[in-house]
């Protein structure tokens, strides 16, 4: 399990230093940085969610993070 250590979007309010499964070491990279709504620290910092216009893109496993899990599910419903 990671925490998510930076957020800057309404979707991940309620979601910092929670922790959340990730099952592999693989990570996107983004182009554009402004894409990143939240990174994570595993030996480095790297990109854990990205959201443009209305999609949102979790590197991590919500089904499997438990109760931070069912927030982001939540939180899909939400917006």
């Amino acid at each position: 399990t990671i925490t998510l250590r930076s957020l800057k979007d309404e979707f991940n309010k309620n979601l910092n230093e929670r922790e959340f499964y990730f099952l592999h070491s693989f990570h996107c990279v983004p182009e554009d940085k402004k894409l990143i709504i939240s990174t994570a620290f595993y030996g480095e910092d790297f990109c854990a969610c990205i959201k443009k216009d209305n999609i949102i893109g979790c590197q991590f496993h919500p089904e499997k993070s438990h109760d931070a899990g069912l927030n982001i599910f939540s939180e899909f419903i939400r917006i």
